[in-house]
């Protein structure tokens, strides 16, 4: 059985490379300092970042076809694919996903991911996604899941694009003792933000503006040793950022989000815990073959 998983695991990273010389990719990296130890039994501050490679396919007028690998401090590591449909005024998308080299292991979870748009061209775009993994407690000892959802509206104003949106990552982790068979510790991060995208035609770059709320929290087990609930930080915060075209083919992205007013959001966090700055650092680049 862990053979089959391994041949499967396989042909989807091979499928993927394959197919990057006809698609348009995208490599991305965010790093940031709102965040805590990678070790989930502590509550002490740590930096937090995340890479990712994106390949995208126009099959036809209307069907999209996007596969990669994300690797996530918050929510884990992954493959994904998605076939989308498009239409006038919707995108429909869903494909399988895969899971895999968490909690230091290799151990692999089949998931899925969805997109849901509905749109009218020149107006505005209201986006839904949704990334889980199926099934929990495989491994009751190294088990965990994941999630990521995100909920967007874009309206389109002369010169502008704003954009209301939410986001939350979480990543969960099964604990196994003597006194409570099933317990888990979770880290959550979240988004409130509103950005501006400001264009003019035959320029070759956007301003980008950002204002918004994050939150990362980590919610301990019942059966905690030290007898801990909650770790959390809370940050008000501006951004700016840039979008620029690079000829034709060659696409950039640049952004950085400082903490205005930060604040802890339990006991386990003090205020003079955290650093005098913080901040979210983005980066994209997207080549079009």
């Amino acid at each position: 059985m862990i053979q089959k998983k391994y041949i499967i695991f396989y042909i989807f990273i091979i499928y993927n490379t394959y197919t990057i010389s006809s698609l348009d990719l995208t490599t991305s990296f965010n790093i940031g300092n709102l965040g805590f130890s990678s070790d989930m039994s502590e509550s002490a501050q740590g930096v937090i970042w995340g890479t990712s490679i994106i390949a995208e396919e126009k099959l036809s007028e209307i069907y999209f076809f996007s596969g990669g690998a994300i690797v996530d401090d918050v929510s884990g590591n992954r493959l994904e694919s998605v076939l989308t449909y498009n239409g006038k005024y919707i995108e429909l998308g869903m494909g399988p996903a895969l899971a895999s080299i968490n909690n230091s292991q290799l151990q692999l979870k089949p998931a899925i991911k969805g997109i849901l748009t509905i749109k009218k061209v020149g107006k505005f775009n209201l986006t839904t996604e949704i990334y889980s993994t199926l099934g929990n407690l495989s491994d009751s000892d190294t088990d965990y899941s994941q999630l990521e959802t995100s909920l967007e509206l874009a309206i389109n104003v002369p010169g502008a694009i704003c954009t209301f949106m939410f986001s939350n990552r979480q990543f969960t982790q099964f604990l196994t003792d003597s006194s409570f068979p099933v317990s888990k510790i979770s880290d959550r991060y979240s988004t409130y933000a509103l950005e501006t995208v400001i264009h003019k035609k035959n320029i070759p770059f956007h301003l980008i503006l950002t204002m918004g709320y994050k939150s990362y929290k980590r919610i301990f087990p019942t059966s905690d040793s030290e007898g801990r609930e909650l770790a959390g930080i809370g940050s008000v915060f501006i951004g700016a950022g840039t979008r620029v075209s690079i000829g034709k083919k060659m696409f950039l992205n640049a952004s950085i989000d400082s903490g205005l007013y930060n604040f802890s959001l339990s006991d386990e966090v003090t205020i003079s815990d955290l650093p005098a700055y913080l901040f979210d650092l983005s980066l994209s680049f997207t080549y079009r073959f």
